[in-house]
């Protein structure tokens, strides 16, 4: 099944998921952020390009803060759920 790339249609999430995906992003993106050559060597190796580590970082970072931006400009600005 291919992915409809032209419909930007809104997802919609329940608040306390959408904080949790966005700290998971976080996480994931400290871990690339922190991993030493020999992990980033293997990731490398698996995905077949380099960096893989920075760039999977970057692209985590860059969907955190939009979620993060999106929770604090609801309404409900709290991240608590």
């Amino acid at each position: 099944m291919t992915p409809d790339t032209d419909n930007d249609s809104a997802v919609h999430l329940r608040r306390t998921d959408a904080v949790a995906l966005a700290g998971l992003l976080r996480e994931l993106e400290r871990f690339l952020d922190d991993c030493d050559e020999t992990v980033a060597d293997a990731l490398d190796d698996y995905f077949g390009f380099h960096p893989v580590a920075e760039s999977f970082s970057a692209a985590l970072a860059i969907h955190a803060d939009r979620l993060d931006a999106l929770l604090t400009s609801s309404p409900h600005s709290t991240t608590e759920g």
